[in-house]
């Protein structure tokens, strides 16, 4: 069982690429039931995940969020130990300089196969790099939280750039986002046996 989660808008868009890309995915794949989690953009959706994944026994998880101001797909490397940003998640909270767990792993990296997920979309055609930080935001701070609590979680992260039917740029298209997404959870869990 896989869980793909995705985040709710913040700041001032209406819309969040990560969400509408999430609702794109299928209920399952390749036999396996995929469960569908939407985060609020605030810390305590790191706890939210947690117990997701216990209660539902998942096997592997993709994170998905917002980047605005990329031009491609981005699957992350690493999960750093800090939160510090300037934008204030739903709760009004901005947090500087802070370490998400107090004498955890400076950064813990991910578990998805990302070289193949890499290969596998390009061949699609859908433009997709390897990201060396998710950033210190709300992304982070889940993609390293469930990095830290589940170590042996197929597990990791990856930003969507804004889609065309949000009106800013740098932007991909619906189609290419969703058709990258599901061929990265297919190559998940081909990998992951």
């Amino acid at each position: 069982m896989m869980i793909v989660s995705a985040f709710e808008p913040f700041g001032d868009d209406q819309l969040n690429s990560s969400l509408l890309v999430l609702n794109e995915l299928p209920d399952e794949l390749q036999g396996e039931r995929i469960e569908k989690v939407v985060l609020p953009v605030r810390a305590s959706a790191a706890d939210m995940l947690a117990h997701c994944i216990v209660a539902h026994g998942a096997r592997m998880i993709v994170m998905l969020g917002q980047a605005g101001g990329r031009n491609r797909i981005m699957v992350e490397r690493i999960a750093i130990n800090c939160d510090d940003y300037g934008i204030a998640d739903c709760d009004g909270n901005i947090v500087r300089e802070t370490k998400i767990i107090e004498g955890g792993a400076d950064g813990l990296f991910t578990t998805l196969p990302y070289a193949a997920i890499i290969k596998d979309v390009q061949e699609l055609g859908v433009d997709i790099a390897m990201s060396n930080t998710a950033g210190t935001y709300i992304c982070n701070h889940v993609f390293y939280v469930v990095r830290h609590m589940f170590p042996s979680l197929t597990a990791g992260f990856i930003h969507i750039p804004y889609l065309e039917c949000q009106g800013k740029a740098p932007f991909v298209t619906k189609k290419d986002a969703v058709d990258a997404i599901a061929q990265a959870l297919s190559t998940t869990m081909k990998k992951a046996g």
